[in-house]
């Protein structure tokens, strides 16, 4: 059994259209009902900021460590 309602929100959502086809007839008439040509969009998307933020923030940490494991201690 299908969803028909969360199939229908979906294809609303995402801008598209839902055809219920339950023969061959119906199921071509539906197929016919889209375009012929599909358009694919790519998009760059740029994660260098991403990677020098946490890089950035190993080696501070780093340093942190560094300057807390090396500090001066007094003797007992």
């Amino acid at each position: 059994m299908i969803d028909e309602p969360a199939l229908k929100q979906i294809a609303e959502t995402t801008g598209g259209s839902y055809h219920r086809a339950e023969n061959a007839d119906e199921l071509e008439t539906a197929l016919d009902s889209l375009p012929g040509a599909f358009t694919v969009v790519r998009e760059k998307v740029d994660t260098a900021a991403g990677f020098a933020a946490g890089g950035a923030l190993l080696v501070g940490s780093a340093l942190a460590l560094s300057l807390w494991w090396n500090r001066p201690r007094a003797t007992r």
